[in-house]
């Protein structure tokens, strides 16, 4: 019988390229869930970020994106609720136009059958 573990799937500083938050682990054979997706702007000026969920981490610059060039205000936090699911080895990545100013948290669960 599949077991869904609910928890905080991954924690990152988004950098100025592709920065893995979750890859869904080979264990997880019933995949994951991503519920909700936190972005803190921790800078004193406004910020972007583009959003990716990618199949086995390949990240197609138009076909994975889900969120581009977002802004977020300073010192703010923006909150996702998204239902994203992924299978083994898919990967939810981010990138900010600027490095280490954006923190991502992305909650859900992860389904082990």
């Amino acid at each position: 019988m599949p077991t869904a573990n609910y928890k905080i799937l991954g924690q990152a500083q988004l950098g100025t390229a592709a920065t893995t938050i979750y890859t869904c682990g080979t264990a997880n054979t019933g995949g994951a869930v991503v519920s909700t997706l936190l972005l803190a702007n921790t800078a004193g000026s406004a910020l972007s970020y583009t959003l990716h969920a990618s199949q086995n981490g390949t990240v197609t610059a138009g076909s994975t994106c889900f969120a581009s060039a977002v802004a977020v205000a300073a010192n703010d936090t923006v909150g996702l609720t998204l239902g994203i699911t992924l299978a083994a080895n898919d990967v939810l990545s981010g990138r900010a136009n600027v490095a280490n100013q954006i923190t991502a948290m992305a909650f859900g669960s992860e389904i082990r059958n």
